[in-house]
């Protein structure tokens, strides 16, 4: 027996109950593959750049060299 899971629309109302957890799948539904593709588009970050930065304090340095010259 495969998982369920209720629906919801993004004002709480519940759309359907007991929907089977594979009909949602972004690997058989090309709706919600389209979803998740969008929001990894969207959400796309350089990690390892902002660890760095933030490691090293570039931004910092850029800011007070900039301050100094004036």
């Amino acid at each position: 027996m495969a998982d369920t899971v209720d629906l919801y629309s993004d004002r709480g109302a519940k759309l359907k109950s007991g929907v089977d957890i594979n009909a949602i799948s972004p690997m058989r539904n090309a709706a919600i593959k389209n979803i998740v593709t969008g929001i990894k588009r969207t959400a796309a970050v350089d990690l390892a750049g902002i660890e760095k930065t933030l490691a090293t304090s570039a931004i910092g340095a850029r800011v007070e060299r900039s301050l100094e010259e004036k």
